[in-house]
């Protein structure tokens, strides 16, 4: 079994880094867990601070504090968090 190309020469021959690293740049589609179409990467953003108001937190928490802050504030005046969008069903996915 040959291991030749149609030139006659080896990938190695050719100055290929069989060895190399996956390209860091490609882009990788996520589609949305709800409906299948396909999620945008991006992030959500807001003047003032995203918090996270769920049905096990006390209500004291939620009325003092308006929950759990779920991003960081980056500006100072404001805070985004990294997310992924379906603009099909709408669905948001935040990253960590």
């Amino acid at each position: 079994m040959s291991t030749s190309n149609n030139s006659g020469m080896s990938p190695i021959d050719e100055g290929e880094d069989v060895y190399a690293a996956p390209e860091t740049n490609v882009a990788i589609l996520l589609y949305c867990p709800k409906c299948g179409g396909e999620m945008e990467e991006g992030f959500i953003r807001s003047s003032s601070r995203i918090m996270w108001a769920g049905e096990s937190q006390s209500g004291i928490k939620k009325a003092l504090f308006g929950g759990e802050p779920i991003a960081k504030v980056t500006t100072g005046i404001g805070c985004k968090h990294r997310a992924n969008y379906c603009g099909v069903c709408r669905l948001f996915m935040l990253q960590e």
